[in-house]
């Protein structure tokens, strides 16, 4: 497992064996950065309030450990 961190998005890309071609596709998924911590949002990942959700957002460093 690898922890990533980033402000917009990341592009992840699948390959397995030596099948490591064209044939498979960057997928791209968006990171919300601090706006996922708004209206509540940081509820969903478990902080118990926005400030920490922002905190780990920044710096990568969770407060809940």
């Amino acid at each position: 497992m690898r922890t990533l961190f980033a402000n917009e998005y990341v592009e992840v890309r699948m390959v397995f064996g030596a099948e490591s071609d064209e044939r498979f596709d960057w997928t791209r998924f968006d990171v919300g950065g601090k706006e996922t911590c708004k209206n509540g949002g940081y509820e969903d990942y478990g902080f118990r309030n926005q400030g920490q959700c922002v905190r780990f957002v920044n710096t990568g460093k969770d407060s809940r450990d």
